[in-house]
């Protein structure tokens, strides 16, 4: 099997290249565990790096997109945008193209920062865009994936699927491939926009496909990762894993490597579809794997970025971030940049005292920079100000509107306070039905459960404030459940998912948080931090789904 090209050093993009193999060059230099620079952002970043002309180019949950220094990680420009950049930049003939859950996707001059336009969808923008042939390919939030041209951005055509596209296309021999909510991934003809085939999976297809000699790779929510063949759409092989895909494939040397929530990499032989090794890590993966001179590089939300052995699956190193990292690793010139849900985006290799590269089996010891020593300070400072607001969050005088009056005098619920497995239900009164059934389908399973509403009258206590800081304390999981966008964003149902998510970022918890949405909400209508996580719509078959996160 032939070796799929990897991207040069001038262009570059989301999985490395148009095909989405995975695939990088390291410039021959083997990158090893030693953090070079971290880039302090905002928010979150789950964005992939693009590197381009030794600038690092990545999206935040903070709005911006960043042009950072390749080496020194100093920061050039930043592009601000009106909503989380979730997308991975593509760099091509000196324009960076970003989407953004604004609604937009944006060119952007690679060397200024500039605009040089923006086209406008009606539903957030996760998918990541591909450059092929003059034109840029994107999905949306809006059920479209749009063709446009990139030297103008107006539109060329959109092709309509069946529900949200968050998957990122792959373009191969003039056909466009990409998935969709709907269960599907579509083949669509690049210059016309027509449909070539479609393929129907059992669940949505938040994957991006990869192409390999004529095959198309790619992930389902129903567990299985598919290889279809590319010219008639005809399924070749598929392969079961433990739970749901939302990362998408790499493919080099006759291998395929994936990723699940199982914690597992897998490699599977790219023609049998037969299992070669899996690598476990210790939590969920939505990292999707990198591969460059025959090691593959992932992240994890146990925090950690792998080094493994692309023909053994043995581990080479392993480097601590301070949160998940749900970002999708990049290399260029022996080193690896990744993104962190602790906000930070890491550099990580080998250098010499001067900063210049050296080949692998050279390292140094690096000494603690005064940049290192900055941004200790900075990420203290940041922890001591979320302190101070959480205590103005746990001390303010709002009263919970949604908890009945209490029937028995106050009891102690120190098993809330000791417990390591609480899960945590949050919900607007008006979806007190639905949330119930969830809440007994829990317990009914033998799961320690805290929902309010029926909870705190249990429990005999008057101190709502108190009890409900003590079960968000100590819970592990957390579920939220709305059927309107308004009942997701009302204060006290926000400020229990907002904080808890800020603790999951944090590296404090380590559960899931797994949002249920109920009739006619859509997955675009939630806010954007619930968005990156577990959306389950409500269906007969979506307790059994919660299970599986929980465990």
């Amino acid at each position: 099997m032939a070796l799929t090209s990897s991207a040069s050093a001038a262009d570059t993009m989301f999985r490395a290249n148009p095909q989405h193999t995975g695939v990088y060059d390291n410039g021959g230099i083997l990158p090893t565990n030693t953090e070079l620079w971290r880039f302090k952002t905002g928010n979150t970043i789950y964005s992939s790096p693009a590197v381009s002309n030794g600038i690092v180019y990545v999206g935040s949950d903070d709005k911006n997109l960043y042009a950072i220094d390749a080496v020194t990680g100093t920061e050039k420009w930043r592009f601000v945008t009106g909503g989380g950049v979730f997308s991975s930049p593509a760099v091509f003939d000196g324009v960076v193209y970003i989407g953004s859950f604004d609604n937009n996707t944006y060119a952007i001059d690679a060397v200024t920062g500039t605009e040089k336009w923006r086209f406008v969808t009606e539903g957030g923008v996760f998918s990541s865009p591909a450059v092929s042939n003059g034109f840029i390919y994107i999905g949306s939030f809006d059920n479209n994936t749009y063709a446009l041209d990139a030297v103008t951005g107006t539109e060329k055509w959109r092709f309509k699927t069946g529900n949200a596209v968050r998957s990122s296309p792959a373009v191969w021999n003039g056909v466009v491939y990409i998935g969709s909510f709907d269960n599907n991934t579509y083949a669509i003809d690049a210059v016309t926009g027509t449909e070539k085939w479609r393929f129907k999976t059992g669940n949505s297809v938040f994957s991006s496909p990869a192409v390999s000699n004529s095959i198309v790779y790619v992930g389902s929510y129903d567990n299985n990762l598919y290889a279809i063949d590319a010219v008639t759409g005809a399924e070749k092989w598929r392969f079961k894993t433990g739970w749901d895909m939302q990362s998408s494939p790499a493919v080099s040397n006759g291998i395929v490597y994936i990723v699940n929530n199982d914690n597992n990499l897998y490699a599977i032989d790219a023609m049998k579809g037969t299992e070669k090794w899996r690598f476990n890590t210790e939590s969920s993966v939505y990292s999707s794997p990198a591969v460059s001179n025959g090691i593959v590089y992932v992240g994890s939300s146990d925090s950690n970025l792998y080094a493994i052995d692309g023909v053994t699956g043995t581990e080479k190193w392993r480097f601590k971030t301070g949160s998940s990292v749900h970002s999708s690793p990049a290399v260029s010139n022996g080193i690896v940049y990744v993104g962190s849900g602790d906000n930070n985006l890491y550099a990580i290799g080998s250098v010499t005292e001067k900063g210049t590269l050296i080949p692998a089996g050279k390292e140094i010891s690096i000494p603690v920079s005064y940049n290192s020593m900055i941004s200790l300070f900075v990420t203290i400072l940041v922890l001591c100000i979320f302190g101070i607001g959480y205590y103005i969050y746990r001390t303010g005088k709002a009263s919970h509107s949604q908890i009945p009056d209490p029937i028995q005098q106050p009891e102690s619920i120190s098993l809330l306070k000791t417990s390591r497995d609480l899960i945590f239900i949050s919900s607007k009164s008006e979806d007190f039905d639905t949330t119930q059934q969830v809440y007994t389908f829990l317990k009914d399973r033998g799961y320690n459960v805290f929902f309010s509403q029926v909870s705190l009258p249990d429990m005999g206590s008057s101190d709502y404030r108190k009890e409900i800081d003590s079960a968000l304390d100590a819970s592990k999981h957390m579920i939220v459940v709305t059927s309107k966008k308004e009942y997701v964003g009302a204060p006290w149902v926000e400020a229990e998912w907002g904080l808890f998510i800020n603790e999951k970022r944090s590296g404090r918890k380590s559960g899931n948080i797994i949002t249920m949405i109920i009739g006619n909400i859509r997955i675009e209508d939630l806010p954007s931090s619930l968005r990156y996580y577990e959306v389950i719509p409500f269906d007969p078959e979506s307790f059994e789904k919660i299970l599986k996160y929980l465990n």
